[in-house]
């Protein structure tokens, strides 16, 4: 799950002209996270050598929608300058397909 935000995230980085060291806080708000414990939102931080705080939101089919609010109230309540809010959604967990498949989504 990891490797599939830093990967979103370097992308949206890139196109956004931010070096990651610019990075607040991190997000990484899905449906199906990787585990519980400890939040995959520091182990993107610490790959992307973001700094600030992070965490893991779970909010169901909206964790998306809340962690484009989360992001949004930071900046706007001077928490945070800049947020990066990753949605890696990892999908082959809840459906029984054929085979393996990976989505992820950027906000």
């Amino acid at each position: 799950m990891c490797e599939i935000a830093c990967h979103a995230a370097r992308e949206a980085l890139d196109q956004a002209g931010v070096n990651a060291s610019e990075i607040d806080a991190v997000i990484v708000a899905a449906s199906n996270l990787q585990r519980a414990y400890p939040a995959v939102a520091i182990e993107v931080q610490a790959a992307l050598g973001a700094t600030g705080f992070a965490f893991d939101m779970n909010v169901a089919c909206s964790s998306a929608t809340f962690g484009i609010q989360q992001a949004s109230d930071a900046v706007r309540s001077g928490s945070a300058q800049r947020v990066l809010m990753v949605n890696p959604e990892i999908c082959t967990g809840t459906p029984k397909l054929p085979r393996p498949r990976l989505t992820f989504y950027l906000w």
